[in-house]
Parts: C-alpha cells; structure tokens; sequence
C-alpha cells in the first residue's frame, strides 16, 4: 500500500499455467479497483513502496525491480544474490535513505539515492 493509501500492489501467480505472464505484480487505484498497471513475468512475494513517491520495489527470484507502480512495467532490474539466491525481505528506511535486501546470502543495506541514480531514476 502506497504511503498516501491511494495504491495498492498485490502479488499474483496463476497456478497450472507455465507462461510468464502467469506472474506479476498487479497495481490498482484503491479509490475505485481500476487498473493502474501490471508488471507481467515478475516472480514475487515481497513489494515496498518508497514513502511519499509511486516507486515501487518488488524482489524477483535473487533481484529487485525498481519503477512506478503506475508503469507498464519497472524500470530496472537489479543482481542481489547470484547462484539461484532468493530475496525474502525488502524494506524502505524510514528517511527514506536506504533499502534493506534480505537474501538466501545474508542481509544488505543499499544507498537508495545511488541505486536509483545507478537505474536512471
């Protein structure tokens, strides 16, 4: 839920069908259920908004997504944990300064400012 609760991200996957649009993220407008966006081929459990902001964070197998939950899909894609690793956590510090990862391979603390400068956000 965007900070603002104007949004709302919900992960989906349909099970008994093998194509990657079988999994994604669904965004909607909470005022009244419309379809804000979909990011299809997405794997995952685990979303954050960025506080006062429509960034959305989504982990994907060992990667985060960054983007506007409002486009069609994110705008970068983001190597945390190599060799099969799953992200289990992400969180937005409260200052809205770093991103914390929770990984198969430990926990690790990014610069957001820098991460999103590095995605050209």
């Amino acid at each position: 839920l965007s900070s603002d609760a104007s949004t709302i991200a919900i992960p989906f996957l349909r099970y008994g069908d093998a194509t990657k649009d079988s999994q994604g993220v669904l965004v909607l407008d909470t005022k009244n259920g419309t379809e804000l966006s979909t990011w299809k081929g997405i794997k995952t459990w685990k979303l954050a908004f960025v506080p006062d902001s429509h960034l959305l964070v989504a982990s994907d197998g060992g990667a985060i997504c960054l983007g506007d939950a409002r486009a069609a899909m994110p705008k970068a894609r983001v190597e945390v944990v190599k060799d099969s690793g799953e992200v289990y956590q992400i969180a937005i510090s409260p200052n809205c300064r770093q991103l914390a990862v929770g990984t198969s391979a430990g926990a690790f603390v990014y610069e957001l400012a820098e991460l999103l400068a590095a995605c050209s956000l």
